[in-house]
C-alpha cells in the first residue's frame, strides 16, 4: 500500500466520482481506476460500490477513510518536519483558533508572532472547540488554541490547560427591561435567551436550572456562531452568557449591561490541544509558546 494510493482513494471519496477525482488530480480516469483497484487488491477488500452516477463507500471503505486521512496527514507532517530540521524557526504550522478566543486577543498574539517569526507559515482554521479537537486528533491541524469541551474522549490529543474564563449574564444597554441590580437567576427565566457554544454548553445550562428547581426559558436560541449571537443580542432584548473578556472587548465595550445573578453555565477552561509528537517541530513549539505567553495575562 503506497501513500499515493491513499491520496487517490481520498480524492475519490471527496468527489464521489472517479471521473471528477481524476480531473481534480490531473490524471486519466483509467489510471486512477487502476490505482484504486490496486489498493483494493492489496487490502483484499472492496472499498467502493460502483453506481451509474459515481461511487459510494462500502463499510470497509468507510473504516479505511478515517485511517487514510490520519496516515496522509501524518506523512505530510513528517515531510515538513524533515524539511525544516535544519532551521529552528521555519516551516508551516496548521493552527486552529476557537471562535471565542478570536474575539479576545488571539489576533494580537498572531500579529506579534508573525512579526517575530517571518520564516514560519501559518494555515489558520477558526471554529468551535469540538471541531478543532477532532481535527487535531485526525492530524488535519497541528495545534489548537481553544476552549476545552466538557467531554473528552480517548488519548489522541493532549490538553494543556492555560486559563479559565469567568462568565456573566448580559443583555444590550437600553433593553426594555434592564437587568442591572438583579441577583436572583429565577427572576430571569421569563426572558428570552440566546447562547453560543456546543450542545454540551446547553446541557450544562439545563442541568444548572434543574438543580435549582427553575424552569427552562420559553424562548431560547442557540447557535455555534458567536458572531450571530452577538449580532442578535445587540438588536433584540435577549439575555446571553459571555466571558467577561468578550463583553469588554472593543467590539462590545459599553454596549452590554450585566447583572449579579450567577450564570447558569460555568465559565469554560481553555488552552492548547495538540498531539505530543508535533511539539518536536520547532515551529509548532514557537506557536505554542506564543499562546502560553498570551494566556499569562488572563
Amino acid at each position: 500500500m503506497e501513500i499515493q494510493q491513499l491520496r487517490h482513494f481520498l480524492a475519490v471519496v471527496r468527489h464521489g466520482s472517479i471521473g471528477q477525482a481524476a480531473e481534480a488530480l490531473n490524471l486519466s480516469q483509467p489510471g486512477l481506476s487502476r490505482s484504486i483497484r490496486a489498493l483494493e487488491e492489496v487490502l483484499g477488500l472492496a472499498l467502493f460500490e460502483r453506481k451509474a452516477r459515481g461511487v459510494s463507500l462500502t463499510e470497509h471503505g468507510r473504516k479505511l477513510m478515517t485511517r487514510a486521512e490520519v496516515i496522509v496527514n501524518e506523512h505530510d507532517r513528517a515531510m515538513a518536519e524533515a524539511r525544516s530540521a535544519g532551521s529552528l524557526r521555519s516551516g508551516d504550522v496548521r493552527l486552529g483558533i476557537h471562535t471565542v478566543l478570536r474575539e479576545i486577543g488571539a489576533g494580537d498574539a498572531l500579529s506579534d508572532f508573525i512579526a517575530a517569526n517571518p520564516a514560519i507559515g501559518l494555515c489558520i482554521d477558526v471554529g468551535p472547540g469540538s471541531e478543532l479537537v477532532e481535527k487535531v486528533a485526525s492530524a488535519e491541524l497541528d495545534i489548537a488554541f481553544t476552549l476545552f469541551p466538557i467531554e473528552r474522549s480517548g488519548n489522541i490529543a493532549h490538553f494543556e490547560h492555560l486559563f479559565h474564563l469567568a462568565c456573566r449574564i448580559y443583555q444590550r444597554v437600553g433593553a426594555a427591561r434592564p437587568i442591572t441590580g438583579i441577583t436572583r437567576l429565577g427572576d430571569l427565566m421569563d426572558r428570552a435567551w440566546a447562547l453560543s457554544g456546543a450542545v454540551n454548553f446547553r446541557r450544562a445550562f439545563e442541568e444548572n436550572l434543574i438543580a435549582q428547581g427553575l424552569p427552562f426559558p420559553q424562548q431560547f436560541l442557540q447557535s455555534s456562531s458567536l458572531g450571530l449571537v452577538l449580532d442578535l443580542v445587540q438588536q433584540r432584548d435577549l439575555l446571553t452568557i459571555l466571558p467577561e473578556r468578550v463583553a469588554n472587548a472593543p467590539r462590545l465595550a459599553g454596549r452590554l449591561e450585566s447583572c449579579d445573578a450567577p450564570a447558569p453555565a460555568g465559565g469554560p477552561a481553555g488552552g492548547l490541544v495538540y498531539r505530543k509528537e508535533v511539539l518536536r517541530l520547532p515551529a509548532v513549539r514557537a506557536v505554542a509558546d506564543a499562546f502560553r505567553n498570551l494566556s499569562t495575562d488572563w
